[in-house]
């Protein structure tokens, strides 16, 4: 254990090192949080630790392990945010080094009833000061991204953050002095460490509003010369337009109308929602992770898996249903005759394959399996072998319909808007075309809704457990507004998100809430209000594109590393899902490349930052099954097959 703290507190001083050079670019401080998740890997419950320290997490209250989840969960939100803002990853840096002083309270002290009850107590306030900070970054990186607004609230934002900065200083002040009073150790370090980075925080926070390019000089030159600019529409629509951001003229209103703690406030839920979606993210990483794989290693691989009966179907899973169902009558027989078409087994593989890896791991399957709910293992298998491709095609069906409803009620509505609106409804309009382009997937085999080589009975047997998951996922917890990627976990409830199982049905609950909006809901908005509800909608459309092309590109770059054909493989998986994607993104001029910015070169591999020791760990826990070999296989058939049949 001494080598992983070891290992923490290097992580925690090449932070600090960057904090303190006030680094210059965003990459950098990237680095920072970075650093930060490898404290909370030893402190947040990733690695064993020596039962002699208080980070076990059990010995302690549960205020402690509120403060390690929440702690946890702010860095997790932040890290996934797209563009990190400097001042706000110092506060997560004061965070986690706050955190890290826990390294030095020892198991002895645990008896020691009044230091507990201090240390709760401490640790309680910091995890609601935690909690509110993270609700305060959302709304900052959101709500408050234009440069405007942060040079017209700079005075806010300064006194907030630094609000936030300096408690948790003095917090871990404090509890280093708890810890040297009953320990005699580390004193007057953490001290001068503080200190430091105070300084070099004050310095970050002080650029807040600082004009940084041309456009937001001349911005600011404006400003100063009409000290009433901000307060009229005309006035911000000049501003907004200076720096090249007419379409935040509504967000910037919003923003500079109500108190900071207020627009918090009103943005409650999209913090709850990132919040769910971290915490689902963090779960899954440490149901990944090396100890939690490795120390079921007793008898075999087989035993790592939780569900009884598919610890028998690495084999012959046919065989397994087929012996069983025979000793015992079963309303589940119905499955054998999905079950017992290989044709049908890619799909399964698929579902489980989490990282389109081409290999099955132990904690996929795992994973998997947790997924079901109020089904059996073999109706599970059933529904994932073609119940699933049969949803999407009666999603899709009714989401094109949707698509030409809205595009005729965008354009309608375009014709009487405002200047104010109207760039948010062509821009509406614009990613509109693109979801036609995913849509379209279903026109190359129309016919073929998974469900037609099944005879009538076991038809109907999927059709209605296909219908019941339908119904549940049409309830899914979602207004028709996803405000990020982030959000995408905890909306779907997928810990390991993947965009192909979950597109069609969001793609169809949200348009058609869209379209009752645009129908019914904005008879009584004024003009600004149009104007956020239409930028709402049409980032929420945005947000699913984007993340749909960024897994087509995942899945086309492992494709391309294992020497498969790509053409081939897209047209088959997920039922043929990306293939019109494909063929538009293959265009010399196509609307995709137009519409989301593909800076990276094809053949480009994903960087990875970790060290080698991580690299290492992570091979270890794979332990990789041979399975997806042969299913590959059976898929290249599967699709030559299918293609030989529409000559």
């Amino acid at each position: 254990m001494e080598s992983k703290i070891q290992r923490a507190e290097k992580a925690l001083n090449d932070a600090r090192a960057l904090i303190k050079q006030a680094a210059e670019t965003k990459q950098k401080f990237r680095k920072v949080l970075e650093s930060l998740q490898q404290v909370m890997y030893v402190f947040g419950g990733f690695a064993e630790v020596d039962s002699t320290n208080i980070t076990k997490v059990g010995p302690l209250s549960p205020n402690s392990r509120v403060i390690y989840r929440v702690t946890e969960q702010v860095l997790q939100v932040e890290i996934t945010n797209q563009d990190n803002d400097e001042e706000i990853v110092t506060v997560c840096y004061s965070m986690g080094s706050m955190i890290f002083v826990l390294r030095y309270l020892n198991q002895g002290a645990l008896t020691e009833g009044d230091l507990i009850a201090e240390l709760d107590t401490e640790l309680s306030r910091m995890a609601k000061a935690m909690e509110d900070f993270g609700a305060f970054a959302t709304v900052y990186h959101g709500k408050c991204k234009s440069w405007v607004v942060r040079f017209a609230r700079a005075a806010d934002f300064k006194a907030k953050i630094k609000e936030f900065s300096d408690e948790f200083a003095e917090a871990e002040q404090h509890l280093e002095s708890l810890l040297i009073v009953r320990m005699a150790v580390g004193q007057g370090v953490i001290a001068q460490d503080v200190t430091d980075v105070k300084d070099s925080i004050s310095t970050l926070i002080d650029r807040i509003g600082t004009p940084a390019s041309d456009h937001e000089k001349q911005a600011m030159a404006l400003i100063q010369a009409d000290e009433h600019i901000l307060e009229t529409l005309e006035g911000v629509k000049q501003l907004a337009r200076t720096i090249n951001e007419p379409k935040l003229v509504s967000t910037i209103r919003e923003a500079l109308s109500v108190s900071v703690d207020e627009l918090v406030e009103r943005n409650s839920a999209v913090f709850e929602f990132k919040l769910k979606g971290a915490t689902m993210v963090i779960g899954e990483a440490i149901d990944k992770s090396t100890n939690t794989i490795l120390l079921k290693m007793d008898t075999g691989p087989h035993d790592l898996i939780e569900e009884a009966d598919i610890k028998q179907l690495w084999k012959a899973l046919y065989s397994h249903y087929a012996d069983k169902f025979s000793k015992t009558q079963s309303e589940d027989a119905w499955t054998l005759k999905i079950l017992s078409q290989v044709i049908n087994y890619p799909s399964i593989g698929e579902a489980i394959d989490e990282d389109a890896s081409g290999y099955i791991s132990v904690y996929e399957l795992v994973r998997f399996l947790k997924m079901k709910t109020d089904v059996s293992t073999p109706v599970w298998f059933a529904f994932w072998a073609v119940g699933t491709q049969y949803l999407d095609y009666e999603y899709t069906n009714d989401t094109n319909s949707i698509l030409r409803q809205l595009k005729k009620l965008a354009k309608k509505a375009q014709t009487g808007a405002d200047e104010n609106v109207k760039p948010w409804i062509e821009d509406y309009l614009e990613v509109l075309e693109l979801i036609k382009c995913l849509t379209a997937w279903t026109e190359w085999d129309s016919e073929d809704s998974g469900l037609n080589e099944l005879d009538e009975q076991t038809q109907a047997e999927l059709e209605e457990v296909a219908d019941a998951m339908g119904e549940k996922n049409k309830a899914l917890g979602l207004n028709y507004y996803i405000p990020d990627v982030s959000s995408l976990s905890s909306i779907t409830r997928q810990s390991a998100f993947q965009i192909e199982q979950s597109i069609s049905v969001l793609l169809y609950v949200i348009l058609a809430k869209h379209r009752d909006i645009i129908k019914e809901g904005m008879n009584e908005m004024d003009s600004e209000q149009l104007a956020l509800e239409w930028e709402k909608m049409g980032d929420t459309l945005d947000t699913l594109v984007t993340e749909f092309h960024k897994r087509f590109k995942t899945l086309r770059r492992n494709w391309r590393s294992q020497k498969m054909d790509i053409e081939l493989q897209v047209e088959c998986y997920a039922g043929g899902l990306f293939f019109n994607w494909y063929n538009e993104f293959e265009k010399d001029e196509n609307i995709i490349a137009k519409y989301i910015e593909d800076d990276e070169e094809d053949s480009d591999e994903e960087t990875d930052n970790s060290d080698a020791e991580d690299t290492e760990d992570e091979h270890t826990a794979k332990l990789k099954l041979s399975v997806k070999p042969v299913y590959f296989a059976v898929n290249n058939v599967y699709s030559l097959a299918r293609k030989q049949s529409r000559k």
